[in-house]
């Protein structure tokens, strides 16, 4: 066999549509969102084969992904963080037990909540936060917006909207802060919260041990 490899999900879709490959491979909620929007021109074949952690990434500097975790405990517990999955139809992907860099942890299923209440500011994980995002009210997130329905752009060409997207500003509502969400090349965005450009990378990111040595993960 001969494996292409492309730049952006868009380039891959388009290999297949003009026959320069015969299939594609993707995580499961993408290739199911493709084959959606393709109006009958894709379909699935096979089955998902493996699971494996998304993580939000953050610095190792600082206290930002203790933060990162409260809130996301917060959402899950409110039911928010079920209902953005079930905005963008990827509730089978949804876990019940976040953690720190969990690359080997064993994933427990998220389940429906019983009821959903609104994302309201939670002072104790306000408190983890950092001192510099905290006085700055701000939340800076990374993305690379070519990955539907995770992360992409809207009809717009410039706001990144998707599945990540609307996880980050509920954080965001949880922790006080007004949250941003910028376009980066993948490749870019683990570099620019080493070097602190960004706080948090939320761009359908596995987690695994190997980017764990270069920052830290909210799974």
């Amino acid at each position: 066999e001969h494996v292409l490899s492309f730049q952006t999900q868009d380039q891959a879709n388009l290999a297949i549509s003009s026959g320069r490959a015969d299939v594609g491979m993707a995580d499961s909620p993408v290739a199911a969102y493709i084959v959606q929007q393709s109006h009958g021109a894709f379909r699935l074949s096979g089955q998902a084969y493996g699971t494996a952690p998304y993580g939000i990434a953050t610095s190792k500097k600082g206290t930002l992904d203790q933060a990162v975790l409260a809130a996301l405990k917060d959402l899950m517990s409110d039911g928010q963080y079920y209902k953005i999955l079930q905005t963008w139809n990827i509730t089978a992907g949804g876990i019940s037990n976040p953690q720190i860099n969990g690359a080997s942890q064993t994933i427990q299923p998220a389940s429906a909540p019983s009821s959903t209440t609104a994302a309201t500011v939670d002072p104790a994980a306000v408190k983890l936060l950092p001192a510099s995002i905290k006085s700055s009210g701000k939340l800076t997130v990374a993305a690379d917006a070519s990955y539907a329905p995770d992360e992409f752009f809207a009809k717009n060409g410039t706001t990144v909207i998707g599945m990540d997207a609307d996880l980050a500003k509920a954080l965001g509502a949880v922790l006080g802060l007004k949250v941003t969400v910028s376009n980066l090349a993948f490749d870019s965005i683990i570099p620019a919260l080493q070097d602190g450009r960004y706080d948090l990378g939320m761009s359908s990111f596995t987690d695994n041990t190997t980017r764990e040595k270069q920052v830290n993960f909210v799974t």
